[in-house]
């Protein structure tokens, strides 16, 4: 402080002038120095152009002690009539109001309607297509109120070999700046993804600050993304983005709970904001998918109360987007499909909080275990929100003091109010719980969580068709001829849910595809059902006399639904042969199989 004394800092815009010093065209008050200060610059009136930002630190003397400049453009409106920007509290501002990103990787817009809530997606497969290709994709997008981030460039700028640890060469900027320029101006288009976990190859972290910089002058109109899986990547690759987007996954276990710790969601958010200064948006990419899926045995997908917890306690550290990974499994897990759809609706209906700045009252909590409680007061108009999340890994009571509550808050989505006698909160936190409090009586009415949850149960519980012996939970196992590198998960067909996952052949694999379910003991059976988008016939084998030997019993035709009935038998395994797949499809695939005695 006494380094700073009588200084002051100004600044000014300047304007090009032939002899390179600059013309001042706005000024703004100096301020007194400090270790951090806010200065305010008119210029709202300023004609579009490139410009300099000139800052200056002044004795009392009226010497210049230190001097930086640093570029500035000011830009006409979007050619499309679309406009993204943030404003000072790192907000998407859309043509001016605020947006809540909140939606799906590799999203079926397809399938989207007017009940769906999503606002917006993230399309992997954007860097195989050609720019026409991408347009249509967008037009298809845009038809359902979609925004949508994809990849700039293909996918030999970061995926392939040697090249992503070389600095950009002209000709690749080149490349990249004619490919951003023909799709920039799309309306469905949201954001552009820069970069997809680059330290796990790793990219040179300066080949991706050079993509960032050519596709951000090439279309200053849309923001970038950069995410990472790691906080040694979120510090390496600040540079690559205006959104710092990180997948904290927690890994929930089978009959556990997260393997990493639910918190590792705030301590990315939080390494976010450190590693940008603040200066940056914040997203966040949550865990919506089961990781068994994906070959890590013992996993499980999140259930409500997880989704929700990762939500919220992004929230609280300033996560002003959310992008699920992944929803090519919702359909499999009602807790994914139907919780979802629940939390979606409540972060819309608390948009206005989640986008809220934190609020200058002073907050304390005291709780059984103050560590994992991430609390959030913000304010939006009259309206008072208190967000309070708990990652403890078993119950536990908290006590939020906050001077001049009210002194009943409704807590939202929870059917019921508390008492604070003007100072405090004082609650009950299950495992991994969420409440938020308001002043906000139009969320009284909304949908129960409570009610969500039953729904979920609900259609848990129907997976379970009576008699059908495949089901998953009664030691079946399946076994296939072979599996496409991508969307091939045999276990399940065997989860009761005729959609979605399961198996597919490898395209280019040899000879009949088939796939055998198993059981630890023999099971009696005489009618196999299965449900597929491609199979259009099959064949069912039983085991033959001799070993590795199978016979045929059975086939059946039709489309969608595939069902055959034959002699009861006794046996082990059996196993369903594809015998025809329709034009145009992929190969053999199947969603489903279903095992009866009859």
């Amino acid at each position: 402080e006494e380094q700073l004394a009588g200084r002051r800092v100004s600044a000014m815009i300047l304007a090009p002038t032939d002899d390179g010093r600059g013309k001042p065209v706005a000024v703004g008050t100096p301020v007194p120095a400090a270790d951090e200060v806010r200065l305010s610059i008119p210029a709202a009136d300023l004609p579009v152009g490139d410009y300099e930002v000139a800052v200056q630190v002044v004795s009392a003397e009226g010497v210049t002690e230190y001097a930086a400049e640093t570029p500035l453009r000011k830009l006409p409106p979007a050619p499309g009539g679309h406009e993204w920007r943030f404003d000072e509290n790192n907000v998407l501002l859309h043509n001016g109001e605020p947006f809540l990103p909140f939606g799906w990787f590799s999203y079926n817009f397809g399938q989207h309607t007017a009940e769906d809530p999503y606002t917006a997606m993230q399309e992997y497969n954007s860097q195989y297509r050609m720019v026409e290709e991408n347009l249509e994709r967008m037009d298809q997008i845009g038809a359902k109120g979609l925004y949508v981030a994809i990849y700039p460039y293909g996918r030999g700028f970061m995926n392939t070999g040697d090249v992503v640890k070389q600095p950009l060469t002209d000709e690749e900027a080149a490349v990249l700046r004619e490919r951003v320029t023909g799709m920039r101006d799309h309306e469905a288009l949201l954001a552009w993804y820069m970069a997809d976990e680059p330290e796990l190859r790793p990219v040179l972290p300066r080949r991706a600050e050079q993509i960032y910089e050519v596709a951000r002058d090439a279309d200053p109109y849309h923001p970038c993304i950069m995410l990472n899986d790691s906080i040694a990547g979120i510090h390496s690759y600040t540079g690559g983005g205006d959104i710092l987007m990180p997948d904290p996954y927690p890994l929930f276990l089978q009959g556990k709970l997260a393997a990493r710790g639910i918190e590792r969601t705030s301590e990315f958010i939080k390494a976010c904001v450190e590693a940008s200064g603040g200066r940056k948006a914040v997203w966040v990419t949550p865990q919506a998918f089961n990781y068994g899926d994906y070959g890590r045995d013992e996993n499980r997908a999140p259930n409500l109360v997880e989704l929700r917890n990762q939500c919220y306690q992004a929230a609280v550290y300033g996560a002003k987007g959310f992008l699920w990974y992944t929803y090519s499994q919702a359909s499999n897990y009602p807790s994914l499909g139907i919780g979802m759809h629940f939390l979606c609706r409540e972060a819309l209906d608390l948009q206005d909080a989640v986008l809220a700045p934190d609020a200058e009252d002073a907050v304390t909590v005291e709780a059984d275990q103050p560590a994992h409680m991430h609390v959030a007061v913000r304010r939006a108009g009259d309206q008072l929100y208190i967000i309070a999340v708990s990652t403890a890994t078993e119950p536990q009571q908290a006590t939020i003091k906050l001077a001049g509550l009210p002194a009943r808050l409704h807590v939202v989505s929870e059917g019921r109010s508390v008492d604070t006698a003007g100072a405090a909160i004082s609650d009950r936190f299950d495992t991994y719980a969420t409440h938020i409090y308001t002043t906000d009586a139009a969320l009284e009415g909304r949908p129960a969580l409570a009610e969500a949850e039953q729904r979920i149960a609900e259609a848990d519980a129907a997976r379970r068709k009576p008699g059908n012996v495949a089901f998953e939970d009664g030691g079946a196992t399946v076994e296939v001829s072979s599996g496409a590198r991508y969307g091939n998960t045999p276990s399940r067909v065997l989860d009761g849910i005729e959609v979605g996952m399961g198996w597919r052949a490898d395209q280019s694999a040899r000879g009949e595809q088939w796939l055998a379910v198993g059981w630890p003991q023999e099971q009696t059976v005489g009618r196999v059902v299965v449900y597929s988008t491609d199979v259009l016939g099959i064949r069912v084998e039983a085991p033959g006399a001799a070993e590795g030997e199978w016979r045929a019993v059975a086939e059946a035709t039709g489309e969608g639904r595939l069902e055959t009935t034959f002699d009861p038998l006794t046996a082990s395994s059996l196993r369903i042969v594809v015998t025809a797949v329709a034009d145009g499809t992929a190969g053999a695939a199947i969603q489903e199989v279903e095992v009866y005695v009859q």
